[in-house]
């Protein structure tokens, strides 16, 4: 598997994303920290490094071994806000574990989780557990746009939290049998998702020639705090170094345009989704052409 991550404070004053990759790349976490002062940095670090430290210590099944993990996480923060103490101190999760063949995902909060299946032609990013995904599913935001810019965009319903500690029932996990050469995860934190869409996301990681490092940094995607990983399915690992790398995802379905580049929010609303036209091929395969002249073909997406 050849595994990329990047992690970029922004411009806040305290870095409240954390990540964890397991040195045999089967389990891939980020997290990122809710709550005043320095007590959502507390939370994504305790969760992250409370992994880190029990994953091989208990063995299960995957789907019980997700639980476990997780759970255990939110007691030892707990316990940690007992004696320092501290209050509001919460965090968010985007988990995937690779098990033999199959892969097992989770998420508690607005961090994401993307699956790109170039084999099958498609694509699903997780719903945000968040007060504006329900304003969304209630027919009340109708766009994208209207949920980036809502004033109540940060507030998310669920949460790994010493306040209000998550429970087992809560935690839903997916199970993807059988993934293949070329499939594509990525967790993000939100702040990778300030100026792009889910299909934007998506466009990024299905051209081949782009450099996500470079177009991450060049445009100057991380106001907040950002963090991501993305792991490309291979038979055989790559080792190669990479120092700075991260991701996340959620199902949002905001557009039934696929494949347009990220608006620009500092402009007006109308504004908003317009990108590079959409052709379909002979075979009605849809595809638009990129900035270097080429072609690329849009995945299909279903849901999760």
């Amino acid at each position: 598997m050849k595994v990329y991550h990047f992690n970029q404070q922004g411009i806040r004053s305290r870095q409240e994303d954390s990540l964890y990759i397991a040195a045999d790349q089967s389990l891939f976490v980020v997290c990122d920290g809710v709550g005043g002062g320095n007590s959502g940095a507390i939370a994504s670090e305790l969760t992250t490094d409370s992994i880190s430290r029990n994953y091989k210590t208990f063995n299960a099944k995957p789907v019980d071994l997700i639980k476990y993990l997780i759970l255990i996480a939110n007691k030892e923060l707990q316990l940690k806000c007992e004696t320092i103490p501290i209050k509001d101190s919460s965090t968010t999760i985007a988990l995937i574990l690779i098990h033999e063949k199959d892969a097992y995902v989770t998420h508690i909060g607005d961090s994401k989780i993307f699956y790109i299946s170039k084999s099958k032609g498609e694509w699903w990013v997780s719903k945000d557990h968040s007060f504006v995904q329900e304003l969304y599913e209630a027919g009340i935001l109708e766009s994208e746009y209207e949920m980036k810019t809502h004033p109540m965009r940060s507030r998310i319903t669920q949460a790994i939290s010493n306040d209000h500690p998550i429970v087992a029932d809560s935690i839903k996990i997916h199970h993807i049998p059988n993934i293949t050469a070329d499939d594509v995860f990525i967790l993000c934190t939100d702040g990778v998702m300030e100026k792009l869409t889910s299909e934007g996301m998506v466009e990024l990681f299905s051209d081949k020639k782009t450099n996500i490092e470079e177009t991450f940094e060049s445009n100057g995607y991380y106001k907040s705090d950002g963090t991501y990983i993305s792991g490309y399915y291979k038979t055989i690992s790559d080792n190669t170094n990479h120092n700075n790398w991260s991701t996340n995802g959620n199902y949002n379905p905001y557009s039934s345009q696929a494949g347009y580049r990220a608006p620009d929010y500092s402009n007006q609303a109308n504004n908003y989704g317009q990108g590079n036209i959409i052709y379909t091929g002979p075979q009605g395969g849809q595809y638009y052409i990129n900035s270097n002249g080429n072609k690329v073909y849009v995945p299909k997406r279903r849901g999760w």
